[in-house]
């Protein structure tokens, strides 16, 4: 069976080399899928192999000049728009800012080339056998047809010795099929229940709030994170990255009520560190809650007592939080391989923050290209096992030039903005850009945040997208205000003066005290 990854590698092979040396080997491959499997296989995969197939055709035999890169992008968008259902757009917009942006350094070393060149080679010789078995099928069927029926064992005999012969001479390796991460046979009930179970156990009723009320209502209706869902910080250097993935950490082990892990299983929260180590994020983790509930100085606490502080709080959670520093050798095979142990011993693991992704090891030695695949890996990670993931990326010069010139550049950060892969926009369920502000006049300090995506949330009116929250004056992050009066803006400029959000809040509440004395009055 063809797979995608096969004419992903064919359009790049083409268009990374102007000599055309690949050119008869693409041929050969769009030949053989034209022939064989034109009508097969998964409708969606089928779908997106016919849009890299007319994008390979267009190319060759247009004779586009393959050192223009707007060339090739014309092309890709000319097909997106004959062949590409809405569904799969965004696959056809990153696919031309991926070449739109690559550079001559971005470029496949021939070593990548060669490999590219390896799998197409291997998939083309491993379909055609794959139909020459089907053709000779009819022989193995007549083997077993005597041997359970006639037991005629020496007619059985002479056909198995020409299967085995037939075997040898091609030298046919077995392949085993592919198997889904999921699946729902729509008339088994029994696969019906299980997937009507899994739908509910990542709707609603897994989703972890964050501690900030503005935060919960710019994700929408379910006011945080579902199980499966994943989302990116994007911000500039210092400004918040870290503390908003630490954060995520914290408010799943205090807010996170209804674990819902399978049974005999322990929930738990992992926090991948790639950046700072592990005793600084745990003095952060000490500093914020222990100024947050004992409302006094730190500093006078020795060893024994931190310990002990630490130990009694987190203990008396339902979800226990674990803290792992890698080096920059961490890959997403270690990555896979770590989730695995934590499952091998007994713990299902509901939200996983990664500080932050670019520090991971990637596979291909173009960024660009690496990134994307490792942030679609770490996606889907999240999404087959069944957790929320949180991590971060940097923005690049030209946000750095935005926020020169803007008050408020968070509502202009978009995808074009993301340093080394603007693709890596696709994958994620949400990204959440944020920027920090001081006001000039009063000296505050403010955390201004934009919900630039969140795919399949389109309900969210746009006011609610955009917020800002005052840092705390003792510099320990930002104040939560679940349960308590909101505490978010949209104008840190305005927040002295009469903030829109701010008298809004106040309107409501002076209206629910007013309905209050009015009733008891009756």
């Amino acid at each position: 069976m063809f797979e995608l990854n096969v004419f992903v590698d064919a359009l790049f092979l083409v268009t990374s080399d102007s000599t055309g040396k690949y050119i008869p080997l693409v041929k050969e491959l769009i030949s053989v899928y034209e022939e064989v499997y034109k009508a097969k296989g998964n409708v969606e995969d089928q779908e997106l192999i016919r849009f890299y197939v007319s994008i390979l055709k267009s190319i060759i035999d247009g004779e586009v000049d393959l050192t223009d890169k707007n060339a090739i992008v014309k092309v890709i968008l000319s097909c997106k728009t004959k062949l590409l259902s809405p569904k799969f757009e965004d696959i056809g917009e990153t696919l031309s800012h991926t070449f739109m942006d690559r550079g001559e350094e971005d470029l496949p070393t021939d070593a990548t080339l060669e490999s590219m060149e390896k799998n197409i080679k291997t998939s083309i010789h491993f379909v055609r056998l794959n139909m020459t078995m089907r053709k000779n099928w009819g022989r193995i069927s007549r083997a077993f047809t005597y041997a359970d029926k006639l037991r005629a064992i020496s007619q059985c005999k002479v056909e198995l010795e020409q299967i085995v012969d037939y075997l040898n001479e091609t030298q046919v390796t077995t392949v085993n099929s592919p198997k889904p991460t999921g699946s729902v046979h729509l008339t088994d009930l029994e696969s019906l229940e299980k997937a009507l179970i899994k739908s509910e156990k990542r709707s609603t009723h897994g989703v972890i709030h964050s501690g900030l009320q503005g935060l919960n209502r710019a994700l929408g209706t379910a006011g945080g994170l579902l199980p499966g869902e994943s989302m990116c910080y994007c911000a500039l250097s210092h400004h918040g990255k870290s503390l908003s993935i630490l954060s995520w950490a914290l408010w799943a082990t205090d807010y996170k009520t209804n674990v819902g892990v399978e049974e005999g299983k322990k929930p738990a929260v992992l926090f991948i560190s790639l950046e700072n180590e592990e005793q600084k994020i745990l003095m952060d983790i000490f500093k914020i809650k222990y100024q947050e509930i004992e409302e006094k100085d730190h500093s006078t606490l020795n060893r024994d007592e931190i310990k002990n502080w630490i130990y009694n709080y987190f203990s008396q959670k339902p979800i226990q939080l674990f803290i792992e520093r890698y080096d920059t050798e961490f890959d997403i095979e270690k990555y896979r391989s770590l989730l695995d142990s934590y499952e091998s011993r007994g713990y299902q693991i509901i939200l996983v923050c990664l500080d932050y992704m670019a520090c991971m090891k990637v596979k291909n030695e173009a960024m660009h290209l690496g990134l994307l695949e490792l942030a679609t890996d770490l996606v889907n990670e999240a999404r087959t096992r069944g957790f929320a993931f949180v991590t971060g990326h940097q923005l690049n010069r030209d946000a750095e030039k935005l926020a020169m010139v803007h008050p408020l550049p968070v509502k202009y950060y978009g995808q074009a903005h993301l340093h080394n892969s603007s693709a890596i926009f696709q994958p994620f369920d949400i990204m959440c850009f944020q920027h920090k502000v001081v006001v000039d006049s009063t000296g505050h300090s403010f955390m201004t945040y934009h919900i630039g995506k969140h795919r399949h949330v389109n309900t969210t009116p746009d006011t609610h997208k955009f917020f800002c929250y005052q840092f705390k004056p003792n510099g320990l992050g930002i104040e939560d205000d679940v349960g308590k009066e909101p505490k978010y803006i949209s104008d840190p400029y305005t927040y002295d003066l009469a903030d829109p959000d701010q008298v809004s809040l106040k309107k409501e509440k002076e209206n629910s005290d007013l309905n209050i004395d009015i009733l008891s009055t009756f």
